[in-house]
Formats: structure tokens, sequence, C-alpha cells
């Protein structure tokens, strides 16, 4: 999710323009700003559909990825994002607060 997009302003000694603000992403179920240059700044996953398209999703938790999953529509597949030793505590929580029917 994109919270902010880029600047462009001219450049007033060439003219060209140039970036003034890099664009800003954020957590596609919270909002929460993300560092994408960061991997552990937030956890990504794919959705592949049967025409081959595909759809990528960052999230900033477990728990957001678990709140997100359900509005997600999956016809062909859908890859999670990868458990770490940093990420898999994280996890559990998520798993264990979610209720189940």
């Amino acid at each position: 999710m994109i919270i902010k997009e880029e600047e462009w302003q001219n450049c007033p000694e060439c003219g060209r323009p140039k970036v003034t603000r890099e664009r800003v992403h954020g957590c596609d179920e919270c909002g929460k700003e993300l560092d994408l240059d960061s991997r552990a700044d937030y956890l990504w996953c794919t959705n592949f559909h049967q025409n081959g398209e595909h759809d990528e999703f960052n999230v900033c938790s477990w728990v957001c990825f678990f709140a997100k999953l359900p509005k997600i529509e999956i016809d062909e597949f859908m890859d999670f994002p990868y458990l770490t030793p940093d990420t898999i505590q994280e996890f559990w929580a998520a798993i264990r607060s979610i209720n189940l029917p």
C-alpha cells in the first residue's frame, strides 16, 4: 500500500525533474509505515492467480497477516511469509490469538 506518493520538483539550476520525497509504503492491513529496504521491517507474501498474474502483499506483523488473509481471494495458490528465528515467537502468538469457531 502506498501511503504517500513521491514528490517531484524541477531543479532550479538545470530544469530537470528531481525526486524531493521518496514514495512511502505501508502495511496492507493496518497502514503502518514500512521500510521496504529492510526485509526485517515487514512480512511479504504473493497471491498467484490462474490467469498467470499475481498480487503482492506487505504486512507489518503476523497479526496483520492473519487479519488480511480472509480478505484475499485465492483462486490458484498463495505463498506465505517466511518463518525466521526473528519472527517465530510472533507467529505462534498470532496463531494463539485467532478465535476459531
